[in-house]
């Protein structure tokens, strides 16, 4: 039987009649493909500018979910545990808060889906859904040619075992050969699948079939492959979930010339390919992505559209923010009882505290601190 539930949401081929020039005859042929099922939900955002919150609000019959997507005290359920880069300038395409924005996308594609897959377990007698977790660094699956590997933020990576095996015994990074975003296992009476997810706020860039001269991996070999490769019994299923005007071109839900292609490399690779909008806009993931922006950018006092780079390390409470055009780095620390201090280090590499006065930013440079 197969995993028939899942099947039913993938791109299907819309056939239309034909006039053959030759015979005169209509013929029956494959014109495109096109979404005939979606996820379903219903959803939307709410911004709280005096809280500087956002909350992800899911409709349900006589009542709704409400689940926090950011917290202003929370900024560590979108950040890194460590180092993570948020903003560049100049033509960088972070410039406009898309790290933050493809986080969102991501915490929004992981509700949908759990929310999507439980509903089909509610609905559907046999069928069952499990997300694939670990903590980051931990192994999730190994065989003599693929490892795949959790990540943070509930990323996924893959490697050729022989340059992980190669990078750790040498305590060295190892060579990342593709990532992903989530992982679930899926079954529906005894047949058991796979379902890779990816999340695209922006541009579906994704490389499914080699140019010309092309000598670099595709998606299918970097990412479908070591999946395929290591749960050998399982059918694999790839969701794609990015806004509808990246999938669609019209009313019809007619796939983009750009989405059937990589439908149709999919399904020639033994995948089944699932395409699920979002229920945002683009523009409303920019608008998150600047909203929690501008808050980061005045917590910390600085201008955000002039910084170069900005590392976070939660682990200390610290934010280092690199050079911009007329200034030296600056760091934020942060304490235990939310206060926090401004420093801008000098040309020798000593680091000063600032003081916030009615005028902005006053440099104390009486004594280095650490």
């Amino acid at each position: 039987m197969g995993l028939s539930i899942l099947e039913q949401y993938a791109p299907r081929p819309v056939f239309e009649d034909v006039l053959n020039e030759k015979t005169g005859n209509l013929e029956q042929e494959v014109a495109r493909y096109a979404i005939t099922r979606e996820h379903g939900i219903r959803a939307t955002h709410v911004r709280n500018e005096e809280a500087c919150s956002i909350d992800y609000i899911i409709e349900h019959q006589g009542h709704t979910k409400v689940i926090p997507i950011y917290q202003k005290k929370g900024l560590a359920r979108l950040l890194d545990a460590h180092r993570t880069k948020l903003a560049r300038v100049g033509s960088s395409e972070y410039t406009h808060a898309n790290y933050f924005q493809g986080r969102l996308g991501e915490i929004v594609m992981h509700i949908i889906v759990r929310e999507f897959l439980a509903r089909l377990a509610n609905t559907h007698t046999g069928f069952s859904f499990k997300p694939v977790r670990r903590q980051a660094g931990e192994i999730i699956s190994k065989n003599e040619r693929y490892t795949i590997l959790a990540g943070r933020n509930g990323r996924i990576f893959t490697y050729r075992t022989s340059d992980f095996d190669r990078g750790t015994e040498r305590s060295h990074r190892p060579l990342v050969l593709g990532e992903f975003d989530g992982l679930y296992k899926v079954e529906e009476w005894g047949c058991k699948g796979m379902v890779i997810c990816e999340a695209k706020t922006a541009k579906v860039s994704i490389c499914t079939r080699k140019r010309r001269g092309q000598k670099s991996l595709t998606h299918i070999e970097k990412v479908i492959d070591p999946v395929k490769a290591l749960y050998p019994s399982h059918h694999v299923f790839y969701l794609l979930m990015a806004t509808r005007g990246r999938l669609v071109s019209n009313r019809y839900n007619y796939l983009t010339e750009h989405m059937r292609e990589k439908a149709e490399d999919l399904k020639a690779a033994g995948v089944t390919p699932i395409f699920m909008p979002y229920c945002e806009q683009a523009g409303d993931f920019e608008r998150m992505g600047r909203f929690i922006q501008q808050e980061f950018a005045h917590l910390a006092g600085i201008d955000i559209p002039r910084m170069r780079e900005v590392t976070v390390d939660l682990s200390k409470g610290r934010i280092d923010i690199g050079s911009f055009a007329g200034g030296m780095p600056l760091r934020v620390e942060y304490h235990s009882g939310g206060s926090w201090n401004l420093y801008e280090q000098d040309g020798e590499g000593k680091w000063y505290e600032m003081k916030r006065t009615r005028g902005g930013f006053v440099l104390n440079m009486t004594k280095p601190v650490e």
